[in-house]
């Protein structure tokens, strides 16, 4: 073939013209620069809107159309410039292949920002310690879901039988399940804590005799940071069946307590101890006055009772308030010389006359 064939329009290069191959060439080139110019024109759109109003959802489509990638407008640019062209069997399946694996591709970067923002406004909505607890595991699960059936859409698109594949996945899952109960039984009561929200990151709980900050939950552990300082690790299957005592809703706690007076104070002095009391925890700020009564008569000791609520559910703000007051009793009762009491017993002897022996 001389230098005038090998450039001759009507030459055929794989089953088609020196022409057909400029004319696709040329389609994909317009296609290309057409796909382009409207990406860049959505996406500048976008942010223009994006920053005239309060709402996430267009900055959410503007991640979107930024996020379309070039490989994917070009696969789709080849493939409308393929169209006038003939191929031969195989190749002609390639051909048509290409475009499909990168819509894949771009559909899995576009699932995988859906997921992400969904979740986020879905749990930001109910509260942000939620957020932080929950959106990992879902988003992992949620991933998961997205690719393996994207996988499988490729490999169906590639003659595999996925038929048999997921029936052999079936079987082997039971296999697997009943290999890893305990593995699991922690995802599951992962997927639990989730949706039911017994705690969340940032809440303390009580568990049976540990207790603690809720630093971190997982997909088989949730993490605790005891009072005293060391980390306290639980599987998420035992805190589901153990009885829990959260704190994140204790808008005020409840106060009882209760002081214990000698059987010798006056009468008049124990009218007025219920009012004294009374007196000194309405002085303490943030806190709400319920009652203060003469309760009971002890073995040694004669029993006033207290309740007040601390309008806050800090234990520091409690144990200053309670500091407080427990100062203040000492000190008046102290000062109208009335004492604590304090366990005692006291023996009586009995004085007979002896009892004379016979004779």
């Amino acid at each position: 073939m001389n230098f005038l064939e090998l450039f001759n329009l009507n030459t055929l290069y794989f089953g088609n013209s020196l022409k057909q191959w400029f004319i696709a060439l040329g389609m994909v080139v317009t296609v290309q620069t057409i796909l382009l110019v409207i990406r860049s024109v959505t996406s500048k759109a976008l942010i223009t809107l994006s920053r005239k109003t309060s709402t996430d959802w267009d900055d959410f489509l503007t991640g979107l159309v930024c996020n379309t990638r070039t490989f994917f407008l070009l696969a789709f640019a080849f493939y409308i410039g393929t169209l006038p062209l003939e191929f031969s069997g195989n190749i002609q399946n390639l051909v048509n292949k290409i475009p499909f694996l990168a819509l894949i591709v771009q559909v899995s970067l576009w699932g995988n920002d859906t997921i992400r923002f969904t979740l986020k406004k879905y749990l930001e909505a109910k509260s942000s310690n939620l957020a932080q607890t929950v959106i990992g595991p879902l988003e992992v699960i949620a991933k998961s879901l997205l690719f393996g059936i994207l996988f499988l859409l490729i490999l169906d698109n590639f003659g595999v039988d996925i038929t048999a594949l997921i029936t052999g996945l079936g079987i082997g899952g039971v296999a697997v399940a009943l290999a890893a109960q305990s593995m699991l039984g922690d995802l599951f009561a992962a997927i639990a804590i989730i949706i039911d929200q017994p705690f969340v990151v940032g809440d303390f709980i009580v568990s049976g005799e540990y207790m603690g900050t809720v630093e971190y939950i997982g997909m088989k552990t949730t993490r605790l940071r005891s009072l005293s300082g060391e980390l306290l690790v639980f599987s998420n299957s035992d805190l589901i069946q153990s009885r829990l005592k959260n704190y994140r809703n204790m808008y005020e706690r409840r106060i009882l307590f209760t002081i214990g007076v000698t059987y010798d104070t006056p009468e008049e002095k124990l009218e007025k101890i219920a009012d004294w009391l009374k007196n000194i925890i309405e002085a303490q700020e943030n806190i709400r006055f319920d009652r203060s009564h003469f309760a009971r008569f002890g073995d040694s000791a004669l029993i006033y009772e207290a309740v007040y609520f601390v309008l806050d559910r800090e234990l520091i703000v409690y144990m200053d308030i309670h500091h407080q007051i427990n100062l203040e009793i000492t000190r008046k009762l102290r000062s109208e010389g009335v004492e604590f009491a304090f366990p005692t017993q006291t023996l009586h002897l009995v004085n007979q006359e002896p009892v004379a022996s016979g004779t």
